[in-house]
């Protein structure tokens, strides 16, 4: 049956084409009267070109749309940014990073094996895993918008398995000595010894206010990524009160700063850990000081329902912080962290 004048048309192209059957639609003609045309989609059976047909022209899309990549891009961030956490806007940034091969491309020109090769450029697993979830939240806003079709609703790319070449272990003793040694020698590195001395996450730690940081009461207030572990209290160890201390400006809103500025995780990364490990060859994760306290507070016999109220796997069900945490059980948390 003959389909409408502007409905679009399915023709199959020859070869080993993995998706051999073009949707395509008529969008103007040449001086002569040939027809020219703008190719829709791709598919792998007549079945599902005619499905693609018919749902393009329930809601099409303009195929002549000249957004390109970089375009929906600050589209997509300027209204979806507000909405999201700071470290989720940054792994969008990063991720953005890898794409640079696609930034002046127009977004309906992009094919998703485009998309594929840029995932399979990265080589760390990370960035791929990231990179994925961008593309889908990315291309879905520009199905909404209207500049590419419905079959890139749900993009199905791959990012292979996880090599994990590092075995996480805790720090030793003659490490963490060795970590007390090089306090005012090396920059920041009183930061590890925090995280040794309290079982907070990396992330925890750059997030934590100043507003939120008792330094006399000797706690502060932060956690994230579980139920559990978000907005509780936090015990200062008393040999480490003295590097909270020398943090502490009233002025900047977190307590970790460079110039006055938050300190990002990469950066944390690369300008702080990395020269720490260098300098005192080490190998290890920022992760692994959550290990060196759980350690230390299993060796020093603290009881696993106080551990875990430290290192943020026991949840509290709801209420405000002042509900869940009474002024004797503060003081019991303080007391246990310094059993490290």
């Amino acid at each position: 049956m003959r389909k409408p004048n502007g409905f679009g048309g399915i023709v199959k192209n020859g070869g080993a084409r993995r998706k051999p059957y073009q949707l395509r639609k008529t969008v103007g003609y040449t001086d002569t009267g040939k027809q020219m045309y703008e190719t829709i989609g791709w598919y792998r059976t007549r079945e599902e070109a005619e499905i693609a047909l018919a749902e393009y022209n329930k809601n099409p899309y303009n195929i002549e749309s000249t957004v390109t990549f970089k375009e929906l891009y600050e589209q997509w961030s300027k209204k979806h940014f507000p909405e999201i956490s700071e470290g989720t806007v940054n792994n969008y940034k990063n991720s953005m990073k890898h794409c640079q091969s696609l930034y002046n491309i127009k977004v309906n020109k992009i094919r998703i094996m485009e998309l594929q090769e840029t995932i399979d450029n990265c080589p760390k697993y990370s960035i791929r895993k990231h990179l994925r979830v961008f593309f889908n939240m990315i291309y879905k806003f520009a199905v909404k918008s209207q500049i590419v079709g419905p079959e890139y609703n749900t993009l199905k790319l791959e990012i292979g398995k996880e090599q994990r070449v590092h075995e996480k272990k805790p720090f030793t003793n003659e490490e963490v000595k060795k970590l007390w040694d090089n306090v005012g020698k090396i920059p920041y590195i009183e930061t590890v010894l925090m995280l040794c001395y309290s079982g907070m996450r990396i992330q925890e730690l750059l997030n934590i206010e100043t507003t939120n940081t008792y330094i006399e009461e000797r706690y502060v207030i932060g956690g994230e990524k579980t139920t559990a572990g978000k907005n509780r209290v936090i015990p200062i160890h008393k040999d480490t009160k003295k590097f909270f201390e020398k943090y502490y400006n009233p002025e900047n809103t977190y307590l970790l700063t460079i110039d006055g500025k938050k300190i990002s995780y990469p950066t944390y990364i690369r300008k702080i850990w990395n020269p720490i490990m260098e300098e005192l060859e080490m190998n290890h994760t920022p992760h692994e000081c959550r290990h060196y306290a759980i350690t230390s507070l299993d060796k020093a016999e603290v009881p696993r329902r106080i551990t875990k109220r430290i290192v943020g796997h026991i949840d509290y069900n709801g209420g405000d912080i002042t509900d869940r945490y009474s002024h004797t059980s503060i003081q019991e948390l303080i007391e246990n962290i310094d059993k490290i």
